[in-house]
């Protein structure tokens, strides 16, 4: 019993001393101190929200001005090499938005990265520009061109046509580089193509026609050369080269006709003489040796105006005058075959057929193909009894083409 009363004693206790603590807090007056309360600093971390996202933004445009500007250089340039290096940068970039803060980067750097970037495409393609500049190989085409380096001159012509196709005067001047080379063939290509391009311009069918007159195509040639003075074209030059075409084909009246203009513009020794062979053509003798004394007035030296007027007094039979004009032709000029075989001509009428001979082995030595010689060799030789050997030199001209001399073989060396 003792215990128990002790333990309701002691909860007694416990009791009265809890009561006896609650009646002192509630009786009590409260003695409380004012605590700290952390306010966050609002208006701060607004304004650092702020500025972030300005910077964000900021960035994400400067980004967005970047991939935009790099995909318009993408698609404008036909270099492969600078267009692989534009859309590696551009991946690049737009990895930014992925892997990176853009609040976190700074903007001035970004800023400068993009125009750094601008620069250095910008004088790529300015590099590229300069190397695929036409002008610039043009202005270099013309100076090896003007220094008669033709072989520089032509590959820097061919830069300008394959750079620009349709640029005209570089077909004319490569054709001229061409003809200088004597590449006859590829300069005709390239005139051809010049009066594709320009076909009222008189100078391409000038230059075309040129070089059909050199290769013998004198149809062609006088088509040409027409077709220039049809256009407007007007050099004396033009008319000597028609004149002489017409020449060969045997037009001589408009031969004449050609020569008389040639005079008219350019009134030279030469052109005197020219005119003065069409009118021997035409048996006008006389009319030839007032037009061969004139190109001796212009030109006291001039070996084949001497050499062309003793052979129209040849022609009229005046063979020793003829002979002083042709004497004095070589004496002007001892490599002047023509007068060689003209003299041969001379003497062989004049019956000094020795003499006939030496004048033809002389020019024969200066020029071998020149078949009037072998004839007349073959003639002499024939009235100095040697009938083989005539015969020999007779075939020989036919060697060369001449019809004629197989009319004398059938005649004197097939009997």
């Amino acid at each position: 019993m003792r215990k128990v009363v002790l333990i309701l004693l002691f909860s007694s206790v416990m009791i009265l001393n809890l009561n006896a603590q609650r009646q002192r807090y509630e009786t009590s007056k409260p003695t409380f101190v004012d605590d700290f309360i952390y306010k966050p600093p609002y208006e701060a971390i607004n304004r650092a929200l702020q500025q972030r996202q300005a910077v964000y933004d900021t960035n994400k445009e400067l980004l967005n001005q970047l991939a935009n500007w790099l995909t318009k250089m993408i698609n404008q340039t036909d270099d492969a090499q600078l267009k692989a290096a534009l859309i590696q940068r551009r991946i690049n970039y737009l990895n930014i938005f992925v892997n990176y803060d853009l609040s976190q980067i700074d903007s001035e750097s970004l800023r400068q990265q993009f125009d750094y970037v601008q620069e250095e495409v910008n004088q790529h393609l300015e590099r590229i520009r300069k190397e695929n500049d036409p002008n610039r190989y043009w202005e270099m085409a013309n100076e090896f061109f003007k220094g008669k380096n033709w072989g520089l001159a032509i590959a820097n012509y061919d830069k300008v046509i394959q750079l620009s196709p349709n640029f005209a005067p570089a077909y004319f001047y490569r054709g001229l580089s061409y003809g200088s080379f004597n590449d006859n063939s590829a300069a005709m290509k390239n005139f051809t193509k010049y009066i594709q391009l320009e076909p009222q311009d008189p100078a391409g069918y000038a230059q075309r026609g040129s070089l059909h007159f050199a290769q013998g195509n004198s149809t062609e040639a006088i088509s040409d050369f027409s077709k220039y003075f049809q256009l407007g074209g007007s050099e004396p030059e033009v008319y000597y080269y028609r004149g002489w075409a017409k020449y060969w084909e045997k037009d001589y009246l408009g031969a004449l006709s050609d020569f008389n203009k040639l005079i008219e513009l350019s009134p030279t020794a030469e052109a005197y003489l020219h005119r003065g062979l069409v009118k021997s053509k035409l048996k006008d003798y006389y009319g030839a040796i007032n037009d061969d004394n004139e190109a001796i007035r212009l030109k006291p030296n001039f070996s084949m105006a001497y050499n062309n007027r003793g052979w129209s007094k040849f022609e009229l039979k005046k063979y020793q005058e003829a002979l002083v004009d042709v004497n004095k032709a070589i004496e002007l000029d001892d490599k002047n075959d023509v007068a060689y075989d003209s003299r041969a001509e001379i003497k062989f009428n004049l019956s000094d057929y020795k003499g006939c001979i030496e004048d033809c082995d002389k020019a024969l030595s200066i020029n071998p193909n020149i078949s009037n010689s072998y004839f007349l060799k073959g003639r002499a030789t024939y009235r100095l009894g040697n009938k083989e050997k005539a015969c020999e030199y007779w075939s020989k001209v036919g060697e060369l083409g001449e019809a004629d001399a197989f009319e004398y073989i059938s005649k004197y060396c097939n009997k």
